[in-house]
């Protein structure tokens, strides 16, 4: 019994996530900081190197 509620929960869960994961807004919001991520990491670790081997 408790199982099966516990699927049922997830299961609902699941849809509610993968209807509001399909908006448009979100996925917009999503695929820009997909793409801008790359550059986060690299101004990251050009500070990193900036501040300790570069002193």
């Amino acid at each position: 019994m408790e199982q099966t509620k516990s699927n049922g929960f997830m299961t609902k869960f699941a849809d509610f996530a993968a209807k509001f994961g399909n908006l448009l807004y979100l996925r917009t919001m999503r695929d820009a900081f997909a793409t801008i991520m790359p550059l986060y990491i690299l101004a990251g670790i050009a500070f990193l190197l900036n501040n300790t081997v570069f002193t």
